[in-house]
């Protein structure tokens, strides 16, 4: 494409793109192997069968007020784009993984009150077998009955990602990571590994627990 001006005297410049009343800019086909569009005092002569985006002028082409405007538009989209940044809520990922290093010290401990410290009232947690627990008393149970099983040590979660992000004035955490379950029962050593998916929420002003989610991949040792 090439875009020159219909008279030397016209001095007057594109208020906006030259291609937005332009019949036949790409991607859609023109009728003829070349056409014309004149708006403004300048004339753009397209090419047909060009790929799209060959027929945009480019910086280095044009006159000397439409290339200025260009690179306006652009430095304006850049620093909006970088005003308008999603947060990397980093104090608040710190938190959460402390929390969640906390909870793996509390199973180690076989401590249950310290275990349903970070859970929200609201809490679902889906096991790796299938097994649900619909509700924070029902979690409670399940992990006072795992802490006097025979040969039950210990669950450790360690997260590979965590995401933040808020809506409505709630900052909610999505965590990704792999779990793995130590036991020492009398038929030999049983260690259950997997991936997990946490749901956090700060509604209540603390992080919460709202849900978990575990698939078992896998068991290693004699006990499996």
């Amino acid at each position: 494409m090439t875009i020159t001006p219909t008279s030397p005297a016209n001095t007057r410049h594109l208020s906006r793109g030259w291609e937005d009343e332009n019949p036949c800019r790409p991607p859609f086909a023109v009728e003829a192997n070349r056409c014309s569009h004149v708006r403004n005092g300048w004339k753009a002569d397209i090419d047909r069968g060009a790929k799209a985006g060959d027929n945009l002028p480019s910086l280095g082409s044009g006159p000397p007020m439409l290339r200025r405007t260009f690179s306006l538009a652009l430095a304006t989209a850049l620093t909006g784009a970088q005003l308008q940044a999603a947060p990397t809520y980093s104090n608040e990922k710190k938190v959460v993984l402390n929390l969640r290093a906390e909870h793996n010290r509390a199973i180690a401990a076989h401590d249950l009150d310290g275990v349903m410290s970070i859970v929200a009232d609201d809490y679902v947690n889906v096991g790796g077998n299938s097994g649900i627990h619909r509700s924070k008393a029902e979690a409670r149970k399940g992990w006072a009955q795992d802490f006097v099983t025979d040969g039950f040590e210990r669950y450790v979660r360690s997260p590979s990602q965590i995401e933040i992000g808020e809506r409505k004035g709630v900052l909610r955490a999505a965590e990704l990571g792999k779990w793995e379950g130590f036991r020492r029962p009398a038929a030999g050593v049983s260690r259950p590994y997997g991936r997990y998916f946490a749901h956090w929420s700060k509604a209540s002003g603390q992080w919460k627990l709202v849900s978990d989610t575990y698939v078992t991949l896998g068991c290693r040792g004699p006990g499996c």
